[in-house]
């Protein structure tokens, strides 16, 4: 009679205890760390400048459709979609409920060489913050 009564109680009020935010927004973290290193190695293997577009939930990687002059970032015009090598979809992620918080800066290309344009700051939900680096475009993931 004690466990009936101890698995009601536990299905009916155990679930208030957790909160499923903390594990979407390590999740979505994880996505958009894997698409920004993968921007970069994709620039540089292929290269061609990949540009990485940040805004609200969401990310998006787009890449020129004219492949003859795509090392350069200012005549370039990104509107091909990057595929993701896993399943042939475009390279893009959102998650309701995590903010991705890119400051003034919602574009970032990187160069064939592996530099990025700009320095660029994402942060991801409330606690994580993903740092990629002009010079070098080393993406730098922590937790402040």
């Amino acid at each position: 009679m004690v466990i009936v009564v101890l698995g009601i109680l536990s299905s009916a009020f155990i679930p208030k205890f957790f909160d499923t935010t903390v594990f979407q927004e390590r999740a979505f973290y994880d996505d958009v760390l894997a698409a920004v290193r993968y921007a970069q190695k994709l620039a540089v293997a292929s290269n061609c400048s990949v540009q990485l577009t940040v805004t609200g939930n969401q990310y998006s990687l787009q890449r020129t459709a004219n492949r003859t002059n795509c090392q350069t970032i200012v005549t370039a015009d990104f509107t091909q979609d990057v595929l993701q090598p896993a399943n042939g979809t475009a390279y893009t992620g959102s998650q309701t409920g995590v903010t991705l918080n890119s400051g003034a800066t919602n574009r970032l290309v990187f160069l064939p060489s592996g530099a990025a344009s700009a320095n660029l700051t994402i942060n991801v939900g409330t606690s994580r913050v993903i740092k990629v680096y002009q010079t070098t475009g080393f993406v730098h993931a922590y937790t402040p």
